[in-house]
């Protein structure tokens, strides 16, 4: 069965069910999206109706958690957009250099791979002592790869190209130990030893959760894309007060302020990039 036009009044009914039990609420996520994710939810599961989905998520907790990376997009890449990180250290990091201490939020994080770029320009800009990052997403087993450091061989081989092409000083490989088709995010202190002093991980849903502090840098790219306007005007107005005055924040390239709730508290600093500065 694939869920179609007429069949949206059992999907929400569906996702109701779902946000009612787990407190995942995909309810204002697109209408592509959302019919996209349950066709591969109801191949996924071999269920042959909405109504015996939601009989099996909501009575295996398990069944659940292993179908939410399904409900959910994961892809991410080390360097993804190298324009958009050689734009970031022209316009942020020498920003960042003003602060003895700064806060970086990386909002829909996945399992990481973002991240561990966005910290590798900080290191190489001689920053990361100074450093706070913050990793988030409401996928649980994309958070645990993120905590884990690991990623896979190939990534850090499509990501080499990235890195150089973003304007990294050195190879990725002094970033990560690959090893049996794997690698290990190994530069940062602690990083396998279990204690992150500079990185935090963590469960935050845009869609029902508050503020997130005061970050200096927001990063919520490719995020937005699966929301209806609603849930894209919450999600920018957390954002914006969880952001210092003067803070950037980066979206994906398909994403943009403009028309936007709060498209006034923004100047543009790079068009192309996506990337704005708060007022």
């Amino acid at each position: 069965m694939s869920p179609k036009e007429g069949q949206l009044p059992c999907i929400d009914d569906f996702l109701t069910a779902i946000f009612q039990k787990y407190g995942y609420d995909f309810r204002n996520y697109s209408s592509n999206n959302k019919r996209n994710r349950i066709e591969v939810c109801l191949a996924e599961t071999k269920s042959e109706t909405l109504e015996e989905l939601t009989e099996k998520l909501c009575e295996d907790k398990e069944c659940f958690y292993e179908i939410l990376s399904k409900l959910t997009i994961t892809v991410t890449h080390l360097f993804r957009n190298p324009g958009f990180f050689q734009a970031v250290q022209k316009e942020i990091l020498p920003y960042l250099k003003e602060f003895p201490s700064f806060k970086v939020w990386h909002a829909g994080c996945s399992s990481g791979e973002e991240l561990f770029s966005m910290m590798i320009l900080v290191e190489e800009a001689g920053l990361l002592d100074r450093s706070v990052f913050y990793g988030t997403d409401i996928n649980p087993k994309a958070l645990k790869k993120a905590r884990s450091g690991i990623v896979t061989a190939e990534s850090v081989r499509r990501g080499a190209k990235a890195y150089h092409e973003a304007g990294g000083h050195f190879t990725l490989t002094d970033y990560f130990r690959v090893n049996h088709g794997f690698g290990l995010f190994r530069r940062v202190p602690d990083w396998t030893g279990g204690r992150r002093p500079n990185v935090v991980i963590s469960v935050h849903n845009l869609a029902t959760d508050t503020s997130f502090g005061e970050m200096h840098v927001i990063f919520c790219r490719n995020v937005l894309i699966y929301f209806n306007e609603d849930l894209q005007n919450r999600a920018l107005e957390l954002i914006t007060e969880s952001l210092v005055s003067g803070g950037y924040l980066c979206l994906g390239i398909q994403e943009t302020l403009m028309f936007s709730s709060v498209d006034s508290f923004y100047d543009t600093v790079d068009k192309k990039h996506k990337i704005y500065r708060k007022k």
